[in-house]
């Protein structure tokens, strides 16, 4: 009999990121940060705005989002715990310019 191995110390972070209107932001930049150990780890989100970063070690995180023509996200202190799979979708505002 074969099982399956669970993730044992790491974990999973994925989801989508999506304007205004709920619609896919390819080529943003997911990055997060673990302030207390120092690591980074970043990812580009495809063509439908899905990312994933896997074997994240646990912890807290704050994650930043970037994308052309759209104002940064962050969110701060996302945590993440041994052997989960957590889904996170970050919704982006366009980035509106003011009076020159």
């Amino acid at each position: 009999m074969v099982l399956a191995q669970t993730q044992a110390t790491a974990a999973d972070l994925r989801g989508y990121v999506r304007d205004q209107q709920g619609a896919g932001v390819p080529n943003a930049t997911v990055t997060a940060t673990n302030p207390g150990t120092g690591l980074t780890r970043s990812v580009t989100s495809g063509g439908d705005g899905e990312y994933q970063m896997l074997n994240l070690p646990p912890g807290i995180y704050d994650l930043a989002v970037e994308a052309t023509n759209f104002k940064k996200a962050l969110l701060p202190a996302v945590k993440l715990t041994v052997g989960q799979a957590a889904d996170l979708d970050v919704p982006l505002k366009l980035e509106t310019s003011g009076p020159v």
